[in-house]
């Protein structure tokens, strides 16, 4: 998108110089185009330089991915879980969690079956506290087949291979040269018009 409204201003320069000199007979007119696309380079040459720090900056980032993502992790509990999943070294932080939240929910269905089945038979609140209950117990011991290492690196590592080292960074580079090339064409154009204003002489009405 970005080149197609790069391509379509060069287009629109190429009418303005035609419009305003062979057409309106105008030479004011032309010189605000000349300075127009001058005006539109350098706006240019900084957008090709922020896009090539970007383009660096991702380079970078790529030479070694899983040491810049824990160097750019906030200190905390996240920092144990990207690490974890990362280098898959070291115990996994997620699972004494895991069994302290199922060995809580384990108790709580318990502990509201023995009250139901004693002082508080079909009581509607312990009824829905012990569905609760059971329904967070199923869920943790099916995060058992997600813990894993290997897996979960292999596709956060791979993710961000194709979807940051690769394709974003080839767009990268195609966007920068899309506004070289239309920023080599803009100056072309814009020393054309500047020599028109200067030298050619005005058109026969």
């Amino acid at each position: 998108a970005i080149l197609f409204c790069a391509v379509s201003l060069v287009i629109v320069v190429l009418c303005i110089l035609y419009l305003s000199y062979f057409r309106l007979k105008n030479r004011r007119v032309l010189s605000v185009a000349t300075g127009l696309s001058f005006v539109t380079a350098g706006g240019l040459v900084a957008c090709t330089c922020l896009v090539m720090i970007a383009a660096i900056l991702g380079a970078d980032f790529c030479m070694d991915p899983a040491s810049n993502i824990l160097h750019m992790t906030p200190d905390g509990a996240a920092t144990e879980i990207v690490t974890y999943y990362t280098t898959c070294s070291g115990p996994n932080p997620i699972v004494h969690p895991q069994m302290e939240a199922y060995n809580l929910s384990s108790m709580v269905n318990i502990t509201t079956a023995v009250f139901l089945n004693g002082q508080c038979p079909l009581d509607a609140h312990l009824t829905s506290i012990r569905s609760d209950a059971l329904h967070a117990c199923e869920k943790l011991a099916s995060m058992n087949a997600l813990l894993p290492c290997t897996p979960v690196s292999g596709h956060i590592l791979a993710s961000i291979q194709d979807g940051l080292c690769d394709n974003m960074f080839k767009g990268t580079y195609s966007l920068w040269a899309g506004q070289m090339a239309t920023l080599l064409v803009l100056l072309v154009l814009g020393v054309l018009m500047g020599m028109a204003v200067h030298s050619l002489a005005p058109p026969v009405s």
